[in-house]
């Protein structure tokens, strides 16, 4: 994992020292697994994630008023978790299911975007925010809409779900 010329062990490490404005690489090489890790984010900033890392699973990010960019990434993720005025980006990328269990959700004003160009797998979406589909957003479980939470989908974009909760 890298962002500017400092190299990483784990995505934790990086994500601790990302700043404004700034990009966390992945490589492709990468193996392993932080998937056992839930980290809280709270910085009130915006950076990018990128690279093309199918073989490492991601730790449980709970991104709170960041604006985070998933952009022309491949990544293995339990969690695209967007909470109190976060939002998540999904920008030609593909994003996989990690651990059979995996969920979208935004919470509190929380948004995740994805774009016509990117697929996101998961279990489970669950939104009390915004969700917007312009790509395929695949829930292979269910899919539970709370209170004034809104999922659009837009014109030739693609949502399947197993089943839909309102």
């Amino acid at each position: 994992v890298k962002v500017g010329d400092k190299q990483f062990e784990t995505f934790e490490e990086a994500l601790n020292v990302v700043e404004n404005g700034q990009t966390i690489e992945l490589y492709a090489s990468a193996t392993g697994s932080e998937i056992n890790k839930e980290i809280e984010f709270t910085k009130d900033i915006e950076f990018t994630i990128t690279g093309n890392a199918p073989e490492y699973a991601l730790p449980i990010v709970t991104f709170q008023n960041a604006t985070v960019n998933i952009e022309d990434a491949t990544i293995l993720i339990p969690e695209l978790d967007a909470r109190q005025n976060a939002t998540i980006n999904v920008v030609n990328s593909t994003v996989y299911d990690a651990g059979g269990n995996s969920i979208a959700k935004s919470y509190y004003n929380g948004a995740i975007n994805i774009d016509a160009t990117s697929t996101v797998y998961m279990m489970q979406v669950t939104t009390m925010g915004y969700i917007n589909v312009a790509g395929t957003l695949n829930a292979t479980w269910q899919t539970n809409v709370y209170g004034n939470g809104i999922i659009t989908v837009k014109d030739g974009a693609t949502f399947n779900t197993g089943a839909l909760h309102l």
